[in-house]
């Protein structure tokens, strides 16, 4: 790896690292955040367009999805890293409309639904069941803002 998309990576890591010390699970946590760290910055042409789901992610991981403890560490895994004190990937949701096309949904849409406990089918703004929600309205994650902003100086 290069020296500077090294700093980089030591930059990111040690933002995540102030979230998985002391944990039970510190060991798993940190090389599940290295690994992602790492594959991300690896990418070629990383921009705010390149995404990434769970199912990425947790490949990326190295986790093992047969793993109960695993498959928690890994949820714990993106939320740290997504963490606006480490910024390393933003998350944002998708549903795919009636014309087969993706659209974002606001982040504020998620929160309130979550809050009231009331979820609105994006579609067609009839009331559903959470179930539901969560099986139309999709996660998936993007590279920050900082870290785009971190690999351009490296092109400066």
């Amino acid at each position: 790896m290069e020296t500077s998309v090294m700093m980089i990576k030591n930059f990111f890591e040690s933002r995540a690292n102030s979230f998985i010390e002391d944990r039970e699970d510190n060991y798993l946590l940190e090389e599940s955040c290295s690994n992602i760290i790492e594959y991300i910055l690896n990418k070629k042409n990383l921009d705010k367009d390149k995404f990434f789901n769970y199912s990425f992610l947790f490949n990326v991981s190295k986790l093992n999805i047969s793993d109960k403890k695993q498959k928690t560490v890994f949820i714990k895994t993106v939320y740290i890293l997504a963490h606006p004190n480490v910024d390393f990937l933003e998350q944002k949701f998708q549903f795919m409309n009636d014309d087969s096309n993706w659209y974002d949904l606001d982040i504020e849409i998620i929160y309130e639904s979550y809050k009231t406990n009331i979820y609105i089918d994006p579609r067609n703004e009839r009331q559903i069941s959470k179930v539901e929600f969560n099986e139309i309205v999709l996660p998936y994650f993007v590279p920050s803002d900082l870290l785009i902003s971190k690999l351009g100086e490296i092109n400066e």
